[in-house]
């Protein structure tokens, strides 16, 4: 038997269930010591959707990205002139030799409204990151 335990929930990955097993003992002590409740099959933890597929467990994020896109790319503000093909500028080669070639500006810290936005949407990202997104690294 696997035990994840995050606060107060704890999931359990096991071979069987059957009268004596390790999970039926450790299911009647939880029950006993600390009137925990057997919820039933994972189908989600920490805004991670948990499918079972056969012998396979597919996890994914569905209803964390669309909060995400809801949140810090609402529809009222995507622009879909600006969408582009490439993940950068036309002109990306000529803005670097451009801002290499200019002089070097004095420090000026960010706005703290923006800065704190930035840091709220790399943590969101890094969470997906993290849990089921490895691909937007």
């Amino acid at each position: 038997m696997y035990l994840g335990v995050y606060c107060d929930d704890i999931i359990a990955i096991f071979g069987d269930d059957d009268v004596g097993s390790v999970y039926d003992v450790f299911r009647t002590a939880l029950h006993t010591c600390w009137k925990a409740e057997d919820e039933g099959k994972l189908s989600d933890i920490l805004n991670i959707c948990v499918a079972h597929e056969g012998s396979s467990i597919k996890l994914s994020q569905p209803t964390y990205i669309d909060t995400m896109v809801d949140r810090y790319l609402p529809a009222d503000k995507l622009r879909v002139d600006k969408v582009q093909k490439t993940p950068y500028s036309l002109h990306f080669k000529d803005n670097i030799t451009e801002a290499l070639a200019a002089p070097p500006a004095a420090y000026s810290p960010p706005d703290p409204s923006i800065l704190a936005e930035y840091q709220s949407l790399v943590r969101a990202l890094l969470y997906c990151l993290t849990a089921t997104r490895p691909d937007i690294a």
